[in-house]
């Protein structure tokens, strides 16, 4: 009887355990989807160059200057011109990423970067004429811009 008593006893504080835990895991989640629904269109894309201008590297400093921007329905594009640094590698490099809002949360959905092409020459097919027109005009790779997203790298 006492074994059986003993028996119960350890299952109750099992199962009040794992109730807790699971309790837990489900705050910490919610808080995660709270957050996630908190960032901007600004931080995700922030946060996504970051983690993916670079395929050698998931930790790059990055600041970007906006060429244009195309909204359409729940999503935008946005072509911009991107200082990153990782290490002593540094480039300045056009990308395009389109960021879906879906369930009050952005996530990227397409991102192009001529930095993972095999042939320099296929970036134009990246890029609308429109934007190759004012990436050639150097309005977005000059000294000036070059200097202000370093400056702004340095303040992050």
């Amino acid at each position: 009887m006492k074994k059986l008593f003993s028996l119960i006893c350890l299952i109750v504080i099992l199962c009040t355990f794992s109730l807790i835990s699971g309790c837990e895991d489900v705050f910490s989640q919610s808080k995660q989807d709270a957050s996630a629904l908190n960032k901007s269109i600004e931080d995700v894309t922030k946060e996504y160059l970051s983690q993916e201008i670079f395929s050698f590297t998931k930790n790059a400093k990055c600041a970007y200057k906006v060429i244009d921007k195309v909204q359409n329905e729940d999503q935008i594009t946005q072509y911009l011109m991107v200082l990153a640094k990782s290490g002593p590698t540094e480039a300045l490099v056009p990308v395009c990423i389109t960021i879906k809002k879906e369930n009050d949360a952005y996530t990227v959905i397409e991102f192009k970067n001529p930095l993972t092409l095999d042939d320099e020459r296929e970036a134009d097919k990246l890029f609308p004429q429109e934007i190759l027109d004012k990436l050639n005009s150097g309005e977005y790779s000059n000294d000036k811009v070059v200097e202000e997203l370093e400056n702004e790298l340095d303040h992050n």
